[in-house]
């Protein structure tokens, strides 16, 4: 069962929405973890964007606003794969 509230604690949800896995990696009073609207890894401003990363064999949704996705790739590339570290920490 998915959390309402997100807590920073980098565990992963199943997400039957997005048929992927969901990151808890924001606090946000406003903003449940199973959400539509969601912060961007990079700049963390509201986007309901996202992409999905594959990562051990299991997808992953990973927010991105447009901005970031089009002209910031590699800051956006290096904050996913620190937030994949950080899911390997907690998870395995």
């Amino acid at each position: 069962m998915i959390p309402e509230k997100a807590n920073k604690t980098y565990k992963i949800y199943y997400c039957p929405d997005y048929e992927a896995y969901i990151v808890d990696d924001y606090i946000y009073k406003s903003l449940p973890l199973n959400g539509w609207i969601k912060l961007c890894i990079n700049c963390r401003v509201q986007t309901s964007k996202y992409i999905v990363r594959s990562y051990l064999g299991k997808p992953f949704v990973i927010n991105v606003c447009s901005n970031c996705r089009k002209l910031k790739q590699m800051a956006v590339d290096i904050r996913i794969s620190r937030l994949l570290d950080k899911i390997a920490y907690v998870n395995l």
